[in-house]
């Protein structure tokens, strides 16, 4: 069965899913966009994969 568990009354707009259950299966309320902004908010530009990068690599840098 599909079931929604709600914060409040469904018919309100402020009303958001707590729990979202499809076919006896709990599904992640994360998106792939939330995902990207957790893991990129908090990066120094040495910690960003070179694929990351822009420009070419300095000389005497490690890529």
């Amino acid at each position: 069965a599909d079931v929604v568990v709600w914060d409040g009354d469904p018919l309100e707009l402020t009303t958001w899913p707590e729990h979202v259950f499809i076919r006896g299966t709990e599904v992640p309320q994360d998106t792939r966009q939330l995902r990207l902004r957790d893991r990129y908010k908090n990066f120094t530009p040495g910690e960003v994969p070179p694929a990351y990068r822009h420009g070419p690599t300095p000389p005497g840098a490690t890529p």
